[in-house]
C-alpha cells in the first residue's frame, strides 16, 4: 500500500528527516544509513521514504555538501556534465 503525505505533511517530515540526520552525525560521528534514519521514525519508515526526503532536501539546498556526497542524493553535482557526451550524430557532424 502507498503512503500517501499531503504538503504539510511532507514539510514537517522533510525537517524531521535533517534534524534527525544532524543529531545521528553528532552522536555517531558518521552519517547513519537511510534504514537507521527510518527507524527512528514514530511510525518506522522504510528506506525509500527517507531517500525521497533527502532528495527534496538537495533540490532545496537544506543538506551539507558531505551528506550530498555519502547520500548521492544529488547526480548534478556542477562541473559533472555529461550534455557533451549525448549529441546526436548530427550535431557531431
Amino acid at each position: 500500500m502507498r503512503i500517501r503525505m499531503g504538503k504539510g505533511q511532507v514539510l514537517v517530515f522533510d525537517a524531521f528527516v535533517e534534524k534527525k540526520l544532524m543529531e545521528l552525525k553528532s552522536e555517531k560521528g558518521f552519517y547513519p544509513t537511510l534504514r537507521q534514519i527510518g527507524e527512528c521514525c514514530t511510525p518506522p519508515q522504510p528506506a525509500a521514504h527517507i531517500h525521497r526526503s533527502l532528495r527534496r532536501l538537495a533540490a532545496a539546498g537544506r543538506l551539507s555538501k558531505e551528506a550530498l556526497l555519502v547520500y548521492n542524493t544529488k547526480n548534478n553535482i556542477k562541473g559533472d556534465t555529461t550534455d557533451e557526451k549525448r549529441k546526436s550524430s548530427k550535431a557531431k557532424k
